[in-house]
């Protein structure tokens, strides 16, 4: 094993968590897989909602690939006069979207 002690260094936060983020965890029903497009129907309302509270500031992670592009999909086919872009992992390289996003 390793025997060597490693040097500790402690940072000060880069960003101010109690002004420029908050942690949301909605109530949805449980996934069912005989009941995906519900869930999805569901995840894709409580964003659009979200979205609209947060003046389109948000940054959502999924678990699974197959999610984010069954609720990116339904956003994207609801964003009818919506004021704030839409932007999902896949749609541009991840740096373009890291620059979009700051």
């Amino acid at each position: 094993g390793i025997r060597e002690v490693g040097e500790e260094l402690i940072l000060p936060a880069v960003f101010d968590y109690p002004r420029q983020a908050l942690l949301y965890q909605p109530a949805l029903p449980a996934y069912d897989y005989r009941n995906a497009d519900a869930y999805y129907d569901a995840v894709a309302a409580e964003i659009e909602r979200l979205l609209e509270v947060s003046r389109g500031r948000a940054l959502c992670l999924f678990t699974s690939w197959s999610g984010l592009q069954q609720v990116s999909d339904r956003l994207q086919a609801e964003r009818a006069g919506v004021v704030w872009p839409l932007r999902a992992q896949g749609d541009a390289p991840r740096e373009a979207l890291l620059s979009w996003f700051k």
